[in-house]
C-alpha cells in the first residue's frame, strides 16, 4: 500500500504578541523589521513544507532572491536566531534543516484531523509524552522516505497502473499537475486533505480513479464538495 503523502499548512498560526517574546525582541532589536519579516517569511516556508525547511546553499540563495534580502543579510539573521534558540542548532549542523520544537509541536496541532501524519524519526525533537498527544502521528525513517521518493519516481514513469485496478494515493504535486493541465481552480492542497480524511472513500465507496474525483470538483465557483462526499447530520 502507498505511503500517505506528507504534506503541509495552507495557514499557521501567529501569537499576538509574537514579536514581545524575547527571542524574537531580539532578533528586531538587532535587524530591525527586516529581521522580523524573514523570521515570519521562513516560517511561511516551514509550514508550507510542513515541520522543516531544508537550509542547503540552493535555498539560501533562493530564498534570498524572493525576500529581497542580501544572502549575507540573511545567514547573519539565521545564525542569531539559532544561536538564541528560535531554530534547532544541531538539526541545521547535522541535516541541514530549520525547524524546532515549537514548531512541530505547533504543526501536529494544526494537521491533528487528519488521518496520519508521518514524522521522520532523525528530525523528531517532541519526547514521547509529547508525542503521544497526536495519535496519527507515526515516526519513519529517514531511508525509508528516500526509498519511497525512488519508488514513485520509477511509478511516474510507467503510467496506467490505476488501469490495473490498483488504486494508488496521489501525491499533491500529481494532484496540481492534473490540475493545471485541466486548467481549473480546484484546490489541490484542499483536495488531497478532504479524501485523506476520509481514508479515499467517495460516499460508501473506495475511490478508484483521483482524476475522476477531480473532475467533480470542478464547476462554476469550484470550491463546492460533491454531494456523494457531503455528510449531513
Amino acid at each position: 500500500m502507498a505511503r500517505p503523502v506528507k504534506t503541509g499548512l495552507d495557514y499557521f498560526p501567529i501569537d499576538v504578541d509574537m514579536d514581545t517574546d524575547d527571542k524574537t525582541e531580539l532578533i528586531e532589536a538587532k535587524y530591525g523589521i527586516e529581521g522580523f519579516g524573514v523570521l515570519i517569511k521562513l516560517l511561511m516556508r516551514i509550514y508550507r513544507n510542513g515541520y522543516y525547511y531544508e537550509w542547503g546553499e540552493n535555498e539560501q540563495l533562493l530564498f534570498s532572491k524572493r525576500v529581497g534580502v542580501p544572502i549575507n543579510r540573511v545567514n547573519e539573521i539565521i545564525n542569531d536566531a539559532v544561536g538564541w534558540e528560535l531554530f534547532d542548532k544541531n538539526m541545521l549542523k547535522k541535516y541541514k534543516i530549520l525547524t524546532s520544537r515549537g514548531i512541530q509541536k505547533r504543526y501536529l496541532k494544526a494537521v491533528s484531523r487528519r488521518q496520519q501524519v508521518e514524522i521522520i524519526k532523525q528530525y523528531l525533537l517532541l519526547n514521547k509524552n509529547c508525542l503521544n498527544e497526536y495519535i496519527n502521528a507515526v515516526i519513519v525513517n529517514i531511508n525509508s522516505i528516500n526509498d519511497d521518493i525512488g519508488t514513485q519516481r520509477k511509478g511516474e514513469e510507467s503510467k496506467g497502473e490505476e488501469s490495473k485496478g490498483k488504486f494508488k494515493i496521489p501525491t499533491v504535486t500529481e494532484i496540481k499537475d492534473y490540475c493545471k493541465e485541466r486548467n481549473n481552480d480546484v484546490d489541490p492542497n484542499r483536495f488531497h486533505d478532504f479524501y485523506e480524511a476520509k481514508g479515499w472513500m467517495v460516499g460508501k465507496n473506495k475511490m478508484k480513479d483521483w482524476k475522476a474525483a477531480v473532475r467533480t470538483w470542478e464547476g462554476k465557483d469550484n470550491k463546492s464538495v460533491p454531494l456523494s462526499d457531503r455528510k449531513f447530520d
